[in-house]
């Protein structure tokens, strides 16, 4: 299984032969705290600048400053990208290159309004749609080809 990295709601879920993405929304009101959607090791992180879009607007993850996060995980790499958004400016992350996450565990967070996308390999079925709340480190978004 796939656990959210984040509390929020599910905005997207997109999926083709190069893998699925779940974008979740994390509104002010909703716990900023970020965790590891399944075990694995921390291959890098990596910092990029940009804008301070509304994190509800798609373009956000492309364009607002964000930190991904990629897992080396049995089923292939799997990144976590926390995205800043219009009032969310900070983005901390404890997780460096060599550490070993476990589902459910907290490796950083994002201050106030934002959004986290997650983009698994091929193989992962979504179990989530747009509109659904979740919770991190409990709501199950993915399961993987195969399995139940």
């Amino acid at each position: 299984i796939v656990l959210s990295p984040a509390d929020g709601r599910v905005t997207r879920v997109e999926s083709d032969g190069t893998g699925t993405l779940i974008s979740i929304f994390l509104s002010v009101l909703d716990v900023h705290v970020n965790r590891s959607p399944m075990s694995g090791t921390v291959e890098s992180v990596r910092h990029r600048p940009g804008k301070y879009l509304n994190a509800m607007n798609e373009r956000s993850s492309g364009e607002n400053e964000q930190n991904e996060l990629i897992l080396k995980t049995g089923h292939g790499p799997v990144a976590v990208t926390q995205i800043a958004g219009l009032i969310a400016r900070r983005i901390v992350c404890r997780a460096r290159p060599g550490d070993r996450l476990e589902p459910g565990e907290r490796f950083g967070l994002i201050r106030f309004g934002s959004r986290t996308d997650l983009l698994l390999p091929p193989g992962a079925t979504p179990a989530v749609a747009p509109g659904d709340r979740v919770a991190g480190g409990r709501s199950i978004v993915a399961r993987w080809s195969g399995r139940t």
